[in-house]
């Protein structure tokens, strides 16, 4: 089973991964890099390669601690991606794992956009 880390090794940098096998991908800590385009267009990618190849449900699991400016615009484009390959005959669930009431307002926000089946889930 794939696990989501707790806490982030302080990188700017989200911890990623893909489990193609079980269609899960996991994406926790935080997201403050200056040039968040960068990143966040490999993960693009990646989400097409893992959606193409994926004959089942996939799970997206979020668990941030902090997300800047500039990755907000990017990750709602992750989502947007998500959404439209999953409507490309995948299944998809979101789930949204927050501890900081921030981090639940920003997937409430995002999800008021893209519409997705997104489940919240309090950590402690």
């Amino acid at each position: 089973m794939t696990t989501i880390p707790y806490k982030s090794n302080f990188s700017d940098l989200p911890i990623t991964m893909f489990d193609d096998r079980n269609g899960i991908i996991s994406i926790s800590g935080r997201a403050i890099q200056i040039d968040s385009n960068k990143f966040w267009s490999k993960m693009k990618i990646r989400l097409k390669n893992h959606m193409k190849n994926s004959k089942s449900i996939t799970s997206i699991r979020f668990q941030m601690e902090y997300v800047n400016s500039s990755s907000v615009e990017q990750l709602l484009d992750f989502l947007k991606l998500s959404k439209t390959l999953a409507n490309n005959e995948n299944k998809l669930e979101i789930q949204w794992f927050y501890e900081d009431p921030y981090i639940l307002e920003l997937g409430n926000c995002l999800n008021e956009i893209v519409e997705l089946p997104m489940k919240y889930i309090h950590i402690d």
